[in-house]
């Protein structure tokens, strides 16, 4: 009996020394360790800043009963014209105060400090893109080539403004999309040959005007990084209140329990350990913004929770796969609005030359100087872009970064896309002259 009770006591000693270990051992890195992006945010008076006319312009803003008429109308299925000249209308004060803004040289948005930070200002400003989006669109259909103009310059310019100062990723997101909008519109009135000459002058030095797009996503990551610092500091200091609601559980639940006590250990979830991983996850994505899409390397390993539970900082890991797989496509998105400005641009300075020539540019280089500052590159492969003065078109690579000699197919099979902005998921990404 007296060596039941030594054993007993001897495997419950082991056992304290492992939970002491796993507890109190010197598992987690050096907060020194730890990078500090100290994002910078540029200072401006009010009476300076967009954003101060773009947020009145959302208290102004008189949205449709009909929440999917501007779409529908955009995408050409069958609505009523009166209804949807009656939204501009009703929107024509919000819609002089974002032309204002695009005035202006900076957006600057309120800092966004945390994952949980508001930002209603994003839903209101996507439907005045639209509203504007659509302006240009009706304008344009019914021969107003300059309302047509200056409807989708205000567009493009909102967006551009937006994304160049994002203080986070969706504001970031939000101001390309917005900018996406503006930009179709000025490629199909350069497309237009009903378009005055001047209009296209007015477009190509709007089209100079957009741009760059690595700068704002540069800043949306630094951004969300130290969103993402403060989340774990908020974990380490709560870890069953944190992790219940992140894992979507009852506070009350047996495995909240366990996951809490797991979480507070620091063989399980190491916060600076944890940071480091983040910042490196953020710092490649960085890294690979300012390169073509050829060079920017393969998409990071997702982690898999498949037996690896078992891993220091387990859960630190699992984060970091709840939260990365946003930023996968980023890179590609940024490619994406680079390439369609510069499709948007070879089509005015080709119908430019069109016009004062008779004929079209038997090679891009011969639109440089006087139409283009150069050819555009490929943000695709880094390549000069492509053109086939025989077909009149331009055309990028695209995400498969292979050259299909501007195929619109997609890709596989003999169907094209139709729609415009699906152009960019065919075999090639191609803008018609």
């Amino acid at each position: 009996m007296k060596r039941f009770w030594i054993g007993l006591a001897g495997v419950a000693a082991f056992w304290a020394l492992v939970w002491g270990m796993l507890k109190y051992g010197p598992w987690d890195g050096s907060a020194s360790e730890v990078p500090d992006y100290g994002v910078e945010r540029k200072e401006v008076e009010p009476e300076a800043n967009a954003y101060t006319l773009f947020l009145q312009a959302t208290n102004l803003l008189v949205e449709s009963t009909n929440s999917t008429l501007l779409s529908e109308y955009r995408a050409g299925m069958p609505v009523d014209v009166e209804e949807v000249r009656s939204q501009i209308a009703a929107n024509a004060e919000a819609l002089a105060l974002v032309r204002q803004g695009t005035e202006r040289n900076v957006c600057i948005t309120p800092p966004v400090e945390d994952f949980e930070t508001l930002v209603p200002y994003i839903g209101p400003w996507l439907t005045i893109g639209r509203v504007l989006e659509v302006q240009a669109y009706l304008a344009r259909t019914e021969g107003r080539m300059g309302e047509a103009l200056e409807a989708s310059l205000t567009t493009a310019k909102m967006g551009n403004l937006i994304q160049q100062d994002a203080a986070c990723l969706i504001n970031y997101l939000v101001g390309i999309a917005i900018l996406d909008m503006g930009v179709q519109e000025m490629l199909a009135l350069a497309q237009d040959s009903a378009v005055p000459t001047d209009v296209l002058l007015r477009l190509a030095e709007g089209l100079e005007e957009l741009g760059p797009f690595e700068r704002g996503l540069v800043l949306a990551l630094q951004a969300e990084y130290a969103g993402a610092s403060k989340m774990i500091d908020r974990i380490a200091e709560s870890p069953r209140e944190m992790m219940s609601g992140a894992l979507w559980l009852e506070d009350d639940s047996w495995f909240s329990g366990v996951i809490g006590t797991l979480a507070g250990w620091n063989y399980c979830f190491q916060p600076n350990r944890t940071k480091a991983m983040f910042a490196e996850s953020y710092l490649e994505v960085i890294r690979r913004a300012a390169l073509p899409l050829s060079e920017a390397g393969p998409e990071p390993e997702r982690w898999s929770p498949v037996n690896k539970w078992h891993r220091p900082n387990s859960i630190g890991e699992l984060l970091r796969a709840l939260l990365m797989p946003a930023l996968d496509k980023l890179v590609e998105v940024k490619c994406r609005k680079e390439a369609l400005v510069a499709g948007a641009k070879l089509a005015v300075a080709g119908n430019r030359f069109q016009r004062d020539r008779g004929r079209w540019p038997e090679t891009l280089a011969e639109l440089v100087p006087d139409y283009l500052g150069g050819v555009p590159r490929d943000p695709y492969d880094g390549e000069p872009f492509r053109y086939s003065a025989e077909k009149e078109i331009v055309w990028a690579v695209g995400t498969n970064l292979t050259d299909e000699g501007g195929s619109t197919r997609v890709e596989g099979s003999d169907r094209d896309y139709d729609k415009r902005r699906d152009q960019h998921k065919a075999e090639d990404f191609v803008f018609g002259l």
